[in-house]
């Protein structure tokens, strides 16, 4: 991926950006804090910035090596807020009647909106069980889980924190809806060829992270 491209990707989401030949940065008002991907003008490098205004304040995120790394390091963080945005927020409002976030979140409301999404059980493992390209929940204790998304390979990817179990209801239900997007639009990537070949392992662990 490229700048240009990840431009154009964005824009068809309708979502507004700005780019030359060495940034991509959200289209906003002044003022207001925004994220930017660009070429570092000292050292060539690649940069993933958070930039706040106001403060006259720029944070280096994460670093790489190419303009490739660093438009589809974007374009994932850009597609996260998106479905989070347009999909899974909306989803929580209106289906309120499963408790989706609230204190009386249950693994049978788990369930229920997993069946109300038609997600394949292939996607989760609510018993703990390891398989391949799945988001695991890991019982600790009576009142307390832990989750983790396995990759491809059955490669660990990351681990969370313990967790109260109705905080990781919720938190299973957001990465494994992700997920599921995600595929979904990877296959249309593909398809188009926008990209030559699936996602990593990294690609997912950016995305959910």
């Amino acid at each position: 991926m490229d700048i240009k491209q990840v431009a154009r990707l964005l824009t068809e989401f309708r979502i507004p950006v700005v780019f030359t030949n060495n940034y991509l940065e959200q289209e906003h008002d002044q003022g207001e804090s925004y994220y930017k991907v660009r070429q570092n003008e000292i050292n060539n490098k690649w940069e993933y910035l958070f930039i706040r205004e106001r403060q006259n304040d720029k944070r280096v995120i994460a670093s790489f090596k190419d303009e490739s790394s660093a438009s589809k390091y974007y374009y994932l963080t850009e597609l996260r807020q998106y479905f989070r945005d347009h999909y899974i927020q909306p989803f929580e409002l209106n289906n309120k009647d499963i408790n989706i976030g609230e204190f009386n979140f249950t693994l049978e409301n788990l369930k229920e909106a997993f069946q109300r999404l038609n997600i394949d059980r292939e996607y989760y493992s609510l018993e703990g069980n390891i398989k391949e390209h799945s988001i695991v929940m890991k019982r600790v204790s009576e009142y307390e889980s832990k989750i983790k998304f396995i990759g491809k390979n059955c490669k660990e990817i990351f681990t969370t924190l313990e967790m109260d179990n109705w905080q990781a209801y919720k938190t299973v239900f957001q990465y494994v809806y992700h997920l599921f997007l995600l595929d979904k639009h990877t296959k249309v990537l593909l398809d188009e060829k926008e990209i030559t070949e699936d996602l990593s392992n990294n690609d997912y662990d950016i995305f959910l992270s």
